[in-house]
């Protein structure tokens, strides 16, 4: 390719500059230059990467190894092992009264750009539940749980990539489910909203900043 620059097996090269990197959908890449022995890695979605470049480039202080630091390294892993410890969960509140208005009901939409064309919550318990998504005359189920700070995970349907899911009650009338597609860079937030007439939806995109209301109604 022009300018010293080459691709082959997920990697790109240029050979001019000294450097090869893998870069995914929505600027996620992994950044390696040989010649700083340095390797730079940044995982979002849609934003530009430049905008960040220079307080990436602020931060190299030396091509040379760090002077040692024992506090800070055994803080370090001090805080490591905290964090691979797996989290309490802590439970959602639950609403009685919404719950059973959305238990085992199936909530249709009109045309979307999530392309749903509807789903369907079952509740197994105060603490989690399945949702399943139709689309296009095919249908994807995925478990959630009922928590402020822990997941559900599961595989999409077409290429098995993680997905996780988190539900919870935020007052007397809303349910939140999110919907983060772990390996896409989507992520989402359904807003389920029970009025007299029926349910209002909201949905959000967080990466693309996306926020619509989606028509919807029980069948």
């Amino acid at each position: 390719m022009p300018d010293d620059k080459g691709y082959a097996y997920g990697w790109w090269t240029n050979d001019k500059v000294g450097y090869y990197e893998a870069t995914g959908r929505g600027r996620q890449t992994i950044s390696v230059i040989p010649s700083k022995n340095m390797v730079v890695t940044m995982l979002g979605g849609e934003f530009d990467a430049g905008t960040i470049g220079n307080y990436i480039f602020q931060s190299i202080r030396s091509d040379k190894a760090l002077p040692e630091n024992k506090n800070d390294f055994s803080a370090l892993k001090k805080t490591m092992k905290k964090v691979a410890e797996e989290p309490s969960s802590q439970p959602s509140l639950v609403n009685n009264n919404v719950l059973q208005k959305l238990n085992k009901r199936t909530i249709a939409f009109e045309k979307n750009i999530v392309e749903i064309d509807s789903l369907r919550f079952d509740f197994v318990s105060k603490e989690k539940g399945m949702v399943i998504f139709y689309r296009h005359k095919s249908k994807e189920n995925y478990p959630f749980v009922l928590s402020t700070n822990t997941y559900a995970l599961g595989f999409d349907s077409n290429l098995q990539l993680p997905v996780a899911l988190q539900a919870s009650f935020t007052n007397e009338n809303e349910f939140i489910l999110h919907f983060n597609q772990l390996c896409r860079i989507n992520n989402f937030y359904f807003h389920f909203i029970m009025t007299a007439n029926g349910i209002k939806t909201t949905m959000e995109e967080t990466s693309n900043f996306i926020k619509t209301e989606i028509a919807s109604s029980f069948k």
